[in-house]
């Protein structure tokens, strides 16, 4: 066997032995999502992603199963950073999500919009029929926001995990900070009615606009904004809420009923945020997860 027929040979077995994982799960429909966060024009290198979750999707259809793929546009994080072709003002804009903020090229109802189509347009020239769904969109729906809601209920749990997974490797200090900072922590920020902002700062000086309480029998959510100050206490449902990241995660599996999702190797280091992920999906939703 030549190095070319054992190279292929090993890559046609990594691909099925995942497929075979996947299809024991046995849902209804299988759902191969995937997801990115709108920054800017997404490399080229990220369609990595896109084309081995078609692949995974084409082999278990080759089976005689249902199966489709989802790409998730992380369109309502904040705007952390301005790329050198952005014209938006950082000053009106830093810490707004990106569905909130204005296309400045004019063609699309927002800069998360505008980027989200940019990416989609090329999934077509690599082959891959993706269906795209919008982060925004996804947490107006009342199954998201039950799953916000859920993690509030949960975050005594959160917590645990957090400190488990997270602090693992930490120091004796750097533990003891870290437990000492999650005693008031809670999974979710608010998109401030005021400001339009759902944090402060932008790479290396992030402050959220964190949910500072949680009343459960009145469904109460109290917050204060990290930029203009702006403090209340409200009822869930006049509120917009978006979960951390480490939560959001496992709270969007849950809600798609995600059977698998390739990610990059940085969310799979040990004590990474697929860990914490199929933990929380487990404790605190109560299913499995995706492969």
């Amino acid at each position: 066997m030549t190095s070319e027929e054992s190279q292929e040979e090993f890559s046609i077995h990594w691909i099925r032995d995942l497929v075979d994982k996947v299809v024991e799960r046995n849902p209804e429909q299988y759902l191969i999502v995937t997801g990115k966060s709108m920054s800017g024009s997404v490399h080229v290198g990220f369609m990595k992603e896109i084309i081995i979750a078609d692949v995974i999707k084409r082999e278990i259809q080759a089976l005689g199963k249902p199966a489709k793929t989802v790409f998730i546009s992380d369109d309502y994080d904040p705007i952390r950073s301005f790329p050198p072709s952005l014209t938006l003002s950082p000053e009106e804009y830093m810490g707004v999500p990106y569905s909130d903020a204005p296309d400045p090229y004019g063609c699309c109802e927002s800069l998360g919009a505008h980027w989200t189509n940019e990416l989609v347009e090329s999934f077509l020239e690599f082959g891959a029929d993706t269906e795209v769904v919008l982060q925004s969109k996804l947490y107006e729906t009342k199954e998201m926001l039950d799953a916000v809601r859920t993690c509030l209920k949960h975050t005594g749990t959160i917590r645990e995990i957090l400190i488990e997974f997270v602090a693992r490797d930490f120091d004796e200090k750097q533990k003891a900070d870290y437990i000492a900072s999650m005693k008031t922590w809670y999974p979710a920020s608010v998109i401030c009615p005021v400001c339009g902002r759902l944090q402060s700062g932008g790479k290396g000086s992030i402050v959220p606009n964190r949910v500072t309480a949680y009343n459960q029998e009145d469904d109460e959510v109290s917050y204060e904004c990290a930029h203009c100050g702006h403090s209340e206490t409200a009822k869930f449902d006049k509120l917009r809420l978006k979960l951390s990241w480490r939560v959001d995660w496992p709270a969007k599996w849950y809600v798609m009923q995600t059977t698998c999702e390739p990610a990059g190797k940085d969310h799979e280091v040990r004590g990474g945020s697929y860990d914490t992920g199929l933990e929380m999906s487990r404790r605190v939703f109560g299913w499995s997860g995706p492969v």
